[in-house]
């Protein structure tokens, strides 16, 4: 049954098959049943890192000032565990559900790794800055707007929170993407669902240890945005374009083949909470 499931998480690459993010957990139970797995250093401290994420529980961080009620300590939590071992996922709560300072939480815990960076419609800036600055301490809220927005980014350092909207992203990706962020978060990431967009292409040239989308609606037409977005913030996780076309979108979207759309959820069943 192991061996069957590994069937659609495994792809064609340009080498090869290529097996990614999504194979692990499957992989290392495979590993277990066989007693060894053989793989290339990355792979197998994926592996490794993925044990260590089973076996948290994270606590929430100092410096958070918000009692979090018992779905957001969860959502905290699958956040946490998710950056340690896979590097990001989609967080796509209804709408009032608290994506907000659940991430903050996360960006709080990571805030001795580096600076971190909020991606976010313009209207929704000063809500982001407003947010932190009463659920967070310990972390220096900027957010980059005006002529002079580009000082702020010479000297990024731990503990900074710098917050930004999609299209000034656009226009200050030659020195972010100089940046080693701790975490990327893209909030309303719709607005990056399109990958031939500026946005999105910028997006992907941030360098960061962990990216989150924040989405009440990661899919609004067709499975082709679902992909833009995991493609984001957990690159090869659906494998390539033509891939993903080829083994679930035209099946699922032409034909209505239930199966491949459950395999489909499958895979992204541990990247993506929704509640």
């Amino acid at each position: 049954k192991l061996v069957d499931k590994t069937r659609d998480l495994v792809y064609e690459g340009e080498e090869g098959l290529v097996a990614g993010i999504a194979s692990a957990a499957a992989l290392s139970s495979l590993s277990d049943e066989v007693g060894e797995l053989h793989g290339d250093r990355g792979f197998l401290r994926l592996l490794e890192r993925l044990r260590d994420a089973r076996e948290r529980e994270p606590a929430l961080p100092d410096g958070l000032s918000a009692s979090l009620r018992p779905y957001q300590i969860e959502g905290f939590r699958w956040m946490s565990n998710l950056a340690l071992w896979a590097g990001g996922g989609i967080l796509a709560d209804e709408m009032g559900l608290g994506k907000t300072v659940q991430t903050l939480a996360l960006l709080l815990e990571h805030r001795d790794e580096g600076p971190s960076l909020v991606v976010a419609p313009t209207s929704v800036l000063a809500n982001w800055a407003s947010e932190a600055e009463r659920f967070t301490e310990g972390l220096e809220i900027i957010v980059l707007h005006g002529r002079d927005r580009r000082k702020h980014l010479e000297d990024a350092g731990p503990r900074t929170l710098f917050i930004t909207s999609y299209d000034l992203l656009v226009r200050d990706i030659e020195i972010l993407e100089t940046i080693e962020f701790a975490g990327l978060i893209l909030d309303e990431a719709q607005s990056v669902k399109n990958p031939r967009t500026q946005r999105a292409k910028a997006a992907g040239r941030i360098h960061a240890s962990f990216r989150f989308a924040l989405t009440g609606t990661p899919l609004e037409n067709h499975l082709g945005e679902l992909y833009s977005i995991f493609d984001l913030v957990t690159p090869g996780l659906l494998g390539s374009t033509r891939h993903f076309r080829d083994h679930y979108a035209l099946p699922i979207e032409k034909v209505g083949n239930e199966e491949r759309r459950a395999a489909l959820f499958d895979v992204i069943r541990p990247f993506l909470l929704r509640r």
